[in-house]
């Protein structure tokens, strides 16, 4: 039986997942595995990709029956095939549905818990290398209290959920408008407004298996979306700290890590704050 590699995630549009990136990395390092494409949407236009030997389209999230769909990955995960998946929703519907696998490569419930937005558990962690969580307020308080926010910020402000998505806060109707888009979105009232930082936007991608960080890349932007803060399609990877500086540590918050002195010379080329302003899976 030959093996197969389920990826989901396919779509690379203007606010693209990272299935497609997935699969390009995964075959240039490894041509004769076998890819598949997984998406809920059939207009994803990565499922067409030729480094794909095979696509399956699920039906929407919406009309999805979730016990049918559990077994289904259950399965296949029993059988000795990979699933990695590449979506914020399908990575919390995982965790919710499927619970850990060995052959699931998928954040953990206390990966999930300690990166959830806003109050991100993780930054606790990065505090001795000067990250911090930019400020931010419950979008569920009073309206005088969320007008009060927004003009204290010049009303440039993003709401976002706790999972994915953000949208950009101009003013009060633009506001209004975004929170019900978004508690219908994402079926939660945990919408949390926060301050817009302005500046150069820059990633540090961390990659770990079963505990361990076994590598991490930093990334510099060349293009943003329409949709929020995103890196998006070109990205320049300036320095990589591999694995053998790393040494497989489980503690990088230690001060003589690779990553802080790495981290620490970036901070004095940039000599300015920067934010923690989201998580990234690899």
């Amino acid at each position: 039986m030959t093996q197969k590699i389920f990826i989901s995630g396919m779509h690379s549009g203007q606010n693209p997942a990272s299935g497609l990136g997935i699969a390009r990395c995964l075959r240039q390092a490894f041509p004769d595995l076998y890819l598949v494409g997984v998406d809920h949407w059939q207009g994803s236009t990565g499922l067409n990709a030729p480094v794909l030997d095979e696509a399956t389209l699920f039906p929407l999230w919406s009309q999805l029956d979730n016990a049918s769909h559990a077994r289904q990955v259950r399965q296949w995960l029993d059988d000795g095939h990979l699933w990695i998946s590449a979506t914020d929703l399908e990575v919390h519907w995982l965790n919710d549905n499927v619970g850990p696998h060995e052959n699931l490569f998928a954040p953990t419930e206390h990966a999930l818990e300690a990166t959830s937005k806003p109050r991100v558990q993780a930054v606790t962690e990065l505090e001795s290398m000067g990250f911090r969580v930019p400020e931010y307020i419950p979008a569920n308080l009073p309206d005088g209290e969320i007008h009060r926010f927004l003009r204290h910020n010049a009303w440039q402000c993003w709401l976002k959920s706790p999972y994915h998505d953000a949208r950009r806060v101009t003013s009060w109707g633009v506001f209004e408008r975004a929170r019900a888009q978004l508690k219908q979105n994402w079926k939660t009232e945990k919408l949390f407004l926060q301050r817009t930082i302005f500046g150069h936007e820059e990633t540090i991608a961390f990659a770990s298996y079963r505990g361990e960080l076994v590598d991490a890349a930093h990334l510099t932007p060349l293009q943003t979306s329409i949709t929020g803060p995103k890196i998006v399609q070109s990205l320049s990877i300036d320095a990589t700290l591999h694995a053998n500086k790393i040494n497989r540590t489980r503690n990088p918050n230690q001060r003589n890590h690779p990553l802080h002195s790495a981290w620490n010379q970036r901070r004095r080329q940039l000599g300015r704050p920067h934010h923690l302003m989201r998580t990234w899976w690899l």
